[in-house]
């Protein structure tokens, strides 16, 4: 409640000195007063118990819709996929032929693949959400303007776990089992059972022993 008071005195605060430039005080006080009134009513309106429970049946209907348009988009666009692959349906996918999946690879929440060149994804492959894999780049090299885009494959193999907004770019091999922690920026290749992080990435910790937990906190 002291919350819910501190956030509708804020919101009065800011509504009064806005409307205390725009149309003076005497008119301001009586608007502020409608605007108060109306936050109230509107939260007493969405914290009714029969109306959170009609918002919660509208979501889940929209979001399964949604899930069920990812499925069809998945399957129509990835042709070579394994078993039991989960996509989410605000993924996006850049030249889908040249994506190759195994078994039950996940694929999260806004990810992005750039496939210019093949994108292998191994079995087991878990990409959290927002993680970026582009093959494609610019030519530095040359220097010729303008610069030219290039771009190399991406392997990751069996197991690997990538974290939230990690970025793969073009020509790096990910071995099995390895782990990319959130935010890495992965530029060369990772042996298998490593665990990398920073920008660029860098080996952090081997993992001994497959069994042994990985924490990314």
């Amino acid at each position: 409640m002291r919350l819910r008071n501190k956030y509708l005195s804020s919101s009065y605060y800011h509504i009064d000195m806005w409307l205390h430039l725009q149309i003076g005080p005497p008119l301001n006080k009586i608007v502020v007063k409608m605007k108060f009134f109306l936050l109230n009513l509107e939260t007493v309106i969405i914290t009714f118990p029969p109306v959170s429970f009609v918002v919660s049946l509208i979501d889940k209907f929209i979001r399964r819709i949604f899930w069920i348009w990812g499925r069809c988009r998945f399957s129509a666009y990835v042709k070579h996929k394994g078993i039991g692959c989960v996509c989410h349906w605000s993924v996006d996918l850049k030249y889908p032929d040249n994506i190759f999946l195994g078994n039950a690879v996940v694929i999260g929440v806004n990810c992005s693949i750039g496939a210019h060149s093949p994108v292998h994804l191994a079995d087991y492959v878990h990409l959290s959400r927002d993680v970026h894999i582009e093959t494609a780049g610019l030519d530095f090299e040359k220097l010729q303007m303008p610069l030219k885009h290039i771009s190399k494959s991406i392997t990751i193999e069996k197991g690997v776990w990538i974290g939230s907004r990690a970025t793969i770019l073009g020509g790096v091999t990910i071995g099995e089992y390895a782990v990319v922690a959130a935010g890495a920026v992965v530029t060369k290749d990772v042996p298998a059972y490593a665990v990398v992080a920073g920008i660029p990435a860098k080996v952090i910790k081997i993992i001994q022993n497959p069994l042994e937990k990985v924490d990314l906190c």
